[in-house]
């Protein structure tokens, strides 16, 4: 009982859920306990210092500590390296509490050297122990849970500060300043104790890890990419200065502190115990100014004030200690420097970084915070040494609040520079989206944000909108959301903004109720989907039974999303009933428009349920376009888990607007749908256009079933089947160049194309001699580039059999001619094998050696009953192209002598060479007319359709289509 009181507690002050309240409250003991060791002995560190070599000398340790502090955090690391990974952490505290044990023996001993060394020492531990803190945190929490419980575990780290404090206030005189070394000790070593469990109880593994060479040298990349990127943005030059302004202002104040402490004081315990009692103010103050105002100030005022609040402090402290040489002045000068520093001007130098791409910051951050700031404090320290000492200025420390009043000023006006570049920053990285949402504490989003997320919900780019959104509702600003999203042309910015509704209050339910209604006859499914889901919610009422009665509703809309929500969360009776509503939406002919087809195609896509899959097969093939493309974006979303869809888009693949999409999804099901592609490949039933298309479909699916399809395909009548099986094999070696492939079947193809590469040779020079042919003339032009392509066609298969780089570039040779095609012949005369090498070389040899090779008698044309018999064969080639070429040649001859032989042609040719039929058709015409009527026909310039109408066959044409004219 006692337990669950204590967890609800902790959900309300620090967002705790069930499981981490253990944990949690072991990181805040754990960020106690090491501010506390440390606070303990930092006034110590100081006043050590001042009582041995003086406050005049603390500059020249600040200016020898960022060399040391550098050299020593590289020796710390290459230790953690050495360790055991997984106990580095309280192995180094445990190594702490042995350096204080071992300081408070040295000091026992006496010598100044302790006291800089000790100084050093607490500058170290400063930057440690903060570092690991938040190095265990990171490590234990992911970003979600970062920005729910990071503020809760960091308040343990001001509450150790004040309670360090106040133990060296209460006990530096009664046990001396030494031995409060040793409470510090034993502070850390219960720390030590509480990290030990958290590691335990999370099984945590990799507190740290050697780097690599690779990383050392990325670490060194870093270091100069991060000057390249610190010369090149202006916007970091500025933050660089504001942290170094920052800087030197600090080390200022401090310096003024302990030079007054000393000359007030002269026993270093009673040094101390100021110092104490200021860092005991500092960390409370601290605190509550974190807890009460630092989310205030940037959320009402803007990141603009404050980014002033330090300098001004800064500034009027240093009238103050002007005007009142008082103790008090530079202890009020260091409270309020050390407690707004730490806290509102902290949390505005990190706003600054946040427009930044995540690459720059990741480089460039780390460099500006810790590099710069060193520089800057070793900077600052020689301008007080300048300002202090004998041979300088030799200003007390009063004084010294004239440079804090010229820091102040240029101070200043970086920061209203740096406001003017985080707000031109900010405005450009929410257009890039360079901002992660989920990295945006609350803590940290300032006024000016939220005025720029505020208005780029009202872009019309419904990128920059949803990135809006997303970042408003990480910062938990859902109430700035405004209802008018409902309206936006984008369908995601529609779906989005409802989503928002969960978990809203009623007074928001009640002002977005009139647009969610609204939105129940929204072109996109989904969004009245989750429109009905939001007033459900807002009604109280089962999203069910708020559908039901919907779904015998006019509007087809409405009819169609309650179908859809009854079919995903209804009774069996809700879906058998969503299921006949959709069917008659798409079979009712005054219901079934275009329109309420392509929706219910989109609404399908919605419902999970497969029984109304089957629902996508007829609009897959539906009259119109549109609807036929919806149903394939449908069937794409629903995925590749259902083959039932895969003969319909292999029927689609006839269908050139439809043909690409379709080939995608059969693809997407891999290697399963082959069986069904070779099928309808080897059916000769099937619509050509689907046959050929399938090659190309099966080439994208790499793998030795796919070959061996193709390789089938090489032996169908088919000649552009056969083609594009050629061309998917190729496709298929040069993406996969180990894919192997039988040989058999290629060199048949290949012998088979030699033996017609020389039947269509011998054809052309029975008819017409060994000439090249005359372009002007079709049968001549058909017959060249017939062999032409059949050349090429050889060349490809052997792309196929051998490296087929260097078949193209022996193609290309050839082709050329001049001394590269001798080259190219001898190297395919030693690479073929003999059957292939005897067939192939002469065809290559005769096809670019024009005339000049061939003998005389050659040249002359064969006898007239051989040219009537190669004539006779071309008309009945089956290639239609060649047979409608050699009718149009017969007809523009005038050669009557072929007319039964057209005649024959007509009543056995397929039907599906309308080509041909057409060409015989006309011929046929032509031979009834007397010579003279016909060259008066021919002569006339007149369209082919006139021609056709005089000849009394109009209605012939009449029945071609546009592509056959």
């Amino acid at each position: 009982m006692d337990h669950s009181i204590s967890s609800r507690t902790l959900s309300r002050i620090g967002q705790i859920q069930v499981g981490e309240t253990a944990t949690a409250l072991l990181m805040l003991t754990y960020s106690f306990l090491a501010m506390a060791s440390y606070n303990a002995i930092k006034p110590i560190t100081r006043s050590k210092f001042i009582d041995s070599l003086g406050a005049d000398n603390l500059p020249y340790v600040q200016l020898a500590a960022g060399v040391l502090i550098g050299m020593i955090m590289v020796a710390y690391s290459w230790l953690v390296a050495r360790l055991p990974r997984r106990w580095s952490l309280p192995i180094v505290q445990v190594g702490i509490v042995g350096l204080l044990v071992a300081f408070w023996f040295l000091f026992r001993r006496g010598g100044t050297w302790v006291s800089v060394a000790f100084y050093v020492t607490g500058l170290i531990l400063g930057i440690l122990l903060i570092s690991q803190f938040w190095t265990l945190a990171n490590l234990v929490y992911d970003p979600r849970q970062a920005k729910r419980l990071f503020g809760f575990i960091g308040a343990g780290a001001p509450l150790g500060g004040i309670a360090g404090s106040i133990l060296t206030v209460r006990y530096v005189k009664r046990i001396g300043s030494v031995n409060i070394l040793l409470v510090s000790a034993v502070l850390m070593a219960l720390c030590a104790l509480i990290v030990v469990t958290i590691i335990v109880r999370e099984q945590l593994s990799g507190l740290a890890a050697a780097p690599t060479e690779e990383a050392k040298e990325q670490t060194k990349v870093r270091g100069w990419q991060a000057l390249d990127l610190l010369r090149n943005s202006r916007h970091l030059q500025i933050i660089a200065l504001v942290i170094s302004f920052a800087a030197i202002g600090a080390a200022i104040i401090e310096q003024q502190l302990n030079m007054a402490a000393a000359a007030a004081y002269g026993q270093e315990s009673a040094i101390a115990g100021f110092l104490a009692v200021v860092q005991a103010w500092t960390s409370t103050i601290g605190f509550l100014v974190q807890i009460l105002l630092t989310s205030r100030i940037h959320r009402f005022l803007g990141i603009g004030f404050a980014l002033l609040i330090l300098p001004v402090s800064l500034g009027s402290t240093g009238l103050v200690m002007l005007m009142v040489a008082a103790l008090w002045a530079p202890g009020l000068a260091r409270v309020l420097d050390q407690s707004l520093r730490y806290t509102v001007d902290k949390t505005s130098r990190e706003i600054l970084f946040m427009p930044l791409p995540s690459d720059v910051k990741l480089q460039a951050k780390p460099f500006v915070d810790v590099t710069v700031d060193r520089f800057a404090k070793g900077f600052g320290a020689l301008i007080l040494l300048l300002l202090i000492k004998p041979w300088g200025l030799h200003l007390n420390w009063w004084e010294l609040s004239y440079a804090s009043l010229t820091i102040m000023v240029f101070w200043i006006f970086m920061a209203l520079r740096a406001r003017r570049g985080y707000v031109e920053a900010f405005r450009s990285s929410i257009g890039n989206r360079q901002i992660k949402p989920a990295e945006i504490r609350l803590e940290v989003a300032d006024l000016s944000m939220l005025e720029a997320l505020v208005a780029e919900l009202a872009n019309p780019d419904e990128r920059k909108v949803l990135y809006a959104i997303e970042v408003l509702e990480s910062l938990g600003k859902k109430n700035l959301i405004t209802p008018l999203l409902l309206l936006h042309e984008s369908s995601s910015v529609r779906l989005r903004a409802l989503s928002v509704l969960d978990g809203a209050s009623p007074e928001t339910a009640a002002r977005w109720l009139p647009s969610i209604s609204r939105l129940l006859t929204d072109p996109d499914p989904e969004v009245r989907a989750s429109a009905v889901g939001a007033l459900a919610n807002i009604q109280g009422m089962d999203v069910v039974e708020l559908v039901r009665p919907s779904l015998s509703d006019s509007n087809p809309r409405i009819a169609m999303t309650a179908a859809m929500v009854l079919a995903r969360d209804g009774t069996a009776e809700d879906i058998a009933a969503a299921e006949c509503v959709l069917e008659k939406l798409r079979t009712d002919p005054l219901e079934a428009t275009v329109e309420v087809r392509k929706e219910l195609a989109a609404v399908l896509r919605h419902i999970p349920d497969m029984r109304f899959r089957r629902l996508l097969i007829p609009l897959l093939t539906d009259s119109s376009l549109e609807v036929a493309q919806e149903a394939l974006r449908s069937v794409r979303q629903l995925g590749n888990s259902d083959y039932m869809f895969v003969p319909v888009l292999i029927s689609l693949l006839r269908h050139s607007s439809l043909r690409q999409n379709a080939r995608d999804l059969l693809v997407g099901y891999g290697e399963a749908t082959l069986e069904a592609l070779g099928h309808f490949l080897r059916d000769q039933d099937e619509y050509p256009a689907v046959r050929r298309n399938i090659p190309s479909t099966i080439a994208r699916i790499p793998c030795p079933r796919a070959a061996d399809l193709l390789l089938g395909a090489l032996a169908d009548p088919d000649r552009p089947l056969q083609f594009e099986a050629i061309a998917g094999l190729e496709t298929m070696k040069r993406r996969q160049p180990g894919l192997s492939f039988r040989r058999e079947p290629l060199e048949a193809l290949v012998l088979s194309e030699c033996e017609k590469s020389a039947y269509y040779a011998t054809l052309r020079q029975t008819c017409f001699g060994s000439r090249m042919p005359d372009r002007s003339r079709l049968l001549e032009r058909a017959l060249g580039e017939r062999e032409v392509r059949g050349i090429d066609c050889i060349f490809r298969l052997l792309g196929l059999l051998f490296p087929w780089q260097d078949i193209v570039a022996a193609q290309w040779s050839i082709e050329r001619g001049g001394p590269a095609r001798a080259r190219a012949l001898e190297y395919l005369d030693n690479l073929l094998p003999g059957p292939l090498r005897k067939r192939i070389l002469p065809i290559l040899e005769r096809s670019h050696s024009g005339t000049a090779t061939l003998s005389a008698r050659s040249l002359l044309p064969a006898s007239e009953a051989v040219q009537a018999d190669s004539l006779r064969q071309l008309i009945r080639d089956p290639d239609p192209v060649l047979s409608a070429a050699a009718l149009q040649f017969v007809c523009e001859t005038r050669q009557r002598q072929y007319q039964k032989d057209l005649e024959m042609l007509m009543a056995t040719r397929n039907e599906g060479d309308w080509w041909v039929s057409e060409e015989a058709s006309w011929t046929l015409g032509a031979f009834r007319l007397t010579e003279d009527r016909l060259s008066e026909l021919l002569a006339e310039p007149l369209p082919a359709v006139e021609i056709a109408a005089r000849l009394g066959r109009l209605p012939l044409f009449a029945s071609v289509s546009a592509d056959g004219l």
